[in-house]
């Protein structure tokens, strides 16, 4: 990597069953999982748009050896690293602690799920 600046994105599979636990309480797994589908895919390309030139986004993915799955689904505008195990403070701290090791010195980390990022905050 040679930017000192990055945008990392926190984001599950969107599996039934393994996304919007509590909102697929109201409208099934199955819906709650294509709403999370369609939130990442909404928010993904206009985070991009908005990134500063040069500043990679990664997605922290999960579950971690699907890998594969993640890059035909989202394509290869992004780099991609897996989560670790833990709960999200583990995760975030562990991450972190890699991405500062890579020289990274400016980071940005989002939810992935959330439609309403404004491309003016990045």
């Amino acid at each position: 990597m040679n930017s000192d600046t990055l945008i990392l994105v926190f984001l599950k599979f969107p599996m039934a069953g393994r996304v919007k636990t509590r909102l697929a309480r109201e409208v099934g797994a199955t819906s709650a999982a294509l709403i999370y589908r369609r939130c990442v895919e909404y928010m993904l390309p206009r985070l991009k748009a908005a990134a500063p030139k040069g500043v990679p986004i990664r997605v922290v993915f999960d579950p971690a050896d699907w890998e594969p799955l993640f890059r035909e689904w989202l394509g290869a505008d992004y780099e991609f690293m897996p989560q670790p195990s833990g709960n999200l403070g583990r995760r975030l701290r562990q991450v972190c602690r890699a991405v500062h090791s890579q020289g990274v010195r400016r980071l940005l980390i989002l939810g992935s799920d959330n439609p309403t990022v404004d491309p003016d905050w990045i």
